[in-house]
């Protein structure tokens, strides 16, 4: 098993330094005021989170994408990613990655159709509102981290990532 990398007080440096660069880099002129305000506290609100709950081993990034149907399995999570001083080992993380794929992301990068799982249904699964609501934010900072992937990939479909954005930090 790999270190558990817990929440720290640089977690919120580190994480507002990335909003900052990806936010001016890539989306200037795209957004509003309004939306950029909510992004940064939103990053606020997901670090501070992470520090106020439990921290354990994640998978990292359970997007509907990363779903796979496995004969005699059934579906199985592919493809995690370690966590970092940035984005550290905490269940609102992870939380945050479903509901960024409840938003929209799948369907906004390939036009797949819904995830299959809602927002609704995620917050029931998790139980505890305040834990949901911390990843409620980290699906805001989730969306921002991967707009440079989006720019260099497909900077055809930035319109509905941010369509996307809007609706995590709208919490529709």
């Amino acid at each position: 098993q790999p270190p558990v990398v817990a929440p720290s007080a640089k977690t919120l440096t580190l994480l507002l330094d990335k909003m900052e660069k990806n936010v001016s880099k890539y989306l200037t002129g795209l957004i509003d005021t309004a939306t950029v305000e909510a992004i940064f506290e939103d990053a606020e609100y997901a670090a501070k989170g992470a520090l106020q709950h439990r921290h354990c081993l994640t998978h990292g990034d359970p997007t509907a994408e990363n779903v796979m149907a496995r004969a005699g399995f059934g579906k199985v999570l592919i493809d995690p990613i370690r966590a970092t001083d940035v984005v550290p080992d905490s269940p609102a993380v992870d939380i945050g990655k479903m509901l960024q794929s409840a938003c929209g992301w799948e369907h906004a990068k390939y036009g797949t159709g819904e995830a299959g799982f809602t927002r609704e249904g995620l917050r029931a699964a998790v139980g505890d509102d305040e834990l949901f609501s911390v990843g409620e934010a980290w699906a805001t900072v989730h969306i921002i981290r991967a707009v440079p992937y989006v720019f260099r990939g497909m900077p055809d479909i930035i319109d509905p990532v941010v369509e996307v954005l809007k609706r995590a930090i709208e919490r529709k």
